[in-house]
């Protein structure tokens, strides 16, 4: 939640959410304002029993839960603490089954799980922090946490298939100095969820511009390039003095301005999107520069903390 407020780089985040009470009240305000979409980076992941007739009745109310058969009527779930959330509020699943799932919601979070029984009220008493800090930073990838293949097969207690495994293994990252086009880009693999940093309330103004490398080896286009960059800055400034609003002055900031955003989802999404976009595939290796580095070093993280991906992405 703190990523789209603010254009302060990952360990400044850290800082802020770590003032004692800050991020239960960050928690609490996204449940108060119906902003659900930050939950999506927490995932569960559980053992069950049950019957196909129960599974299908959560698969129709939520499409986002993720089941794998190991036999026997045991199945292995993922799903995120929104689904969890949307359960325990009854939103389209009022059966036994979401209530089973959903009374571990306190385990998961106790701040939504204090939210949805009514004993806890929004407040924060010590000082915010502010959105204000370092923005500017070169293009990096942290990985944030990462639910492996191996406690995913650890819960089974049995082998599982490898598509079945990345289904389930989910990892949430970190990426900061993209430009504004190469997000615009990313969003469109929709399964993922994220959380970006919002030029409606943050200082994104003071985020460089990232230049192109063919602009970049033109001096001449650079000249104009930065030109254009400057123009824009100086026109925001401009019209903030004049009192208009971030969230309107934002129209004149160009898609080059560098942003920071939060990326979560499963392995097998990140080897789908990876193989149209990244190194690792002949198809991938085609993309634009920008975005084809982005997955390509997503792609070298995962498979080097996961230990399962190839080396060589042959097919979607």
């Amino acid at each position: 939640m703190r990523r789209c407020y603010t254009a302060k780089v990952w360990e400044e985040l850290l800082k802020d959410v770590g003032v004692p009470g800050y991020s239960a009240y960050l928690a609490e305000s996204a449940f108060r304002r119906l902003e659900f979409d930050v939950y999506e980076h927490v995932r569960s992941l559980f053992r069950l029993e049950a019957e196909p007739r129960e599974l299908l009745a959560l698969l129709q109310a939520h499409p986002h839960v993720s089941f794998s058969d190991l036999g026997g009527g045991s199945f292995i779930m993922s799903l995120n603490l929104r689904t969890m959330t949307e359960m325990a509020r009854k939103l389209g699943c009022d059966g036994e089954e979401c209530a089973e799932i959903s009374r571990h919601l306190p385990i998961v979070s106790s701040s939504v799980a204090a939210c949805l029984e009514g004993g806890r009220e929004e407040r924060f008493e010590g000082v915010k922090p502010s959105s204000a800090g370092t923005s500017e930073t070169d293009f990096r990838v942290l990985p944030v946490q990462h639910l492996t293949t191996a406690q995913v097969l650890k819960l089974a207690g049995r082998e599982m298939s490898q598509g079945e495994l990345m289904k389930h293994s989910f990892a949430t990252l970190e990426v900061e100095g993209i430009s504004r086009a190469a997000s615009h880009q990313l969003v469109r693999h929709r399964l993922f969820s994220y959380s970006q940093e919002s030029q409606r309330f943050s200082d994104a103004v003071n985020e460089s511009g990232l230049i192109p490398p063919s602009v970049a080896s033109n001096r001449e286009a650079v000249a104009i390039f930065n030109r254009q960059l400057e123009a824009g800055g100086l026109a925001y400034n401009k019209l903030r003095d004049l009192g208009i609003k971030k969230e309107y002055a934002r129209f004149l900031l160009p898609t080059a301005i560098k942003t920071k955003i939060l990326m979560t989802g499963s392995l097998r999404q990140i080897v789908h999107a990876s193989f149209y976009r990244s190194s690792f595939s002949d198809v991938g290796s085609k993309a634009q520069w920008e975005i084809n580095h982005l997955f390509t070093r997503v792609y070298e993280i995962l498979r080097d903390a996961n230990g399962a991906l190839p080396e060589k992405i042959a097919e979607v």
